[in-house]
């Protein structure tokens, strides 16, 4: 195991504060500023393991996420792997829980992740094979927004995916998430529709998808105007998990 920090440019930087750790398996590289795709770039590059997961600077792993992914994924013999998260306070309290669709086919994952409000995988709750994501090109870094579901769709429909029921990563919600923010959500409708074009096929259907996340975005960035918080017909209340059932896997 190795712990990869990409220091994006930050002022000042990281290294003051990782001096400290006298351990070979923690490896820190700081980087001009360039945005969120060229520093993800940069650390599956720098990766010598074969199965890199992502951890944003705000959100923590649960116990044993890393353990119960990598299992799966060596089992299953896919591209990528994913599970559930919990939403969590700027404090840490749990204030709800998102469970993901087992899906069947890459193209119900493609539908879901280009026209769900929400999406069918988080960015942060995958784990994935190094070498299927070099090999389909690793982060797109022309893209400002959409880069993490641009990959995902990629790794799917070259090499199939899984998921695990467990909840894997706790994403924190604070009034400095950049996903709050209207220039993210119009940078994201612009990149959104770039994948539309990529991977639906047929001009009145994409016209059509491009027509519906747009609205849907829209109305998104205007909930999280009000409030940051996310609206809680997205979420699973944290005493009300449902059970699990039999978990289904991507078929060829």
């Amino acid at each position: 195991m190795e712990v990869l920090v990409v220091d994006d440019g930050s002022q000042p930087s990281l290294d003051r504060y990782l001096t400290g750790f006298r351990d070979p398996r923690l490896v820190y590289r700081a980087i001009d500023h360039r945005g969120p795709p060229h520093a993800l770039r940069a650390g599956v590059a720098m990766a010598r393991g074969r199965f890199v997961t992502i951890l944003d600077h705000d959100d923590r792993l649960t116990p044993g996420s890393l353990r119960t992914r990598l299992e799966r994924i060596q089992a299953e013999r896919h591209g990528l792997v994913y599970g559930n998260i919990e939403w969590i306070s700027a404090e840490g309290r749990i204030l709800g829980r998102r469970i993901f669709p087992a899906v069947k086919t890459v193209a119900r994952l493609i539908r879901a992740g280009l026209l769900s409000p929400v999406g069918p995988v988080k960015h942060s709750a995958i784990l994935m094979d190094r070498k299927v994501v070099l090999d389909q090109g690793n982060y797109d870094p022309t893209l400002a927004s959409e880069y993490d579901l641009d990959l995902i769709l990629k790794i799917a429909r070259a090499a199939g995916f899984c998921r695990v029921p467990d909840f894997v990563v706790q994403y924190r919600i604070h009034a400095g998430n950049y996903s709050a923010s209207p220039d993210f959500r119009l940078r994201q409708i612009r990149c959104r529709w770039r994948l539309i074009d990529r991977f639906l096929s047929g001009w009145g259907r994409r016209t059509a998808a491009k027509a519906f996340t747009a609205v849907i975005l829209l109305l998104k960035a205007f909930w999280l105007l009000l409030s940051y918080r996310r609206p809680r017909a997205l979420l699973n209340r944290p005493g009300r998990v449902p059970a699990e059932k039999t978990d289904e896997t991507r078929t060829k």
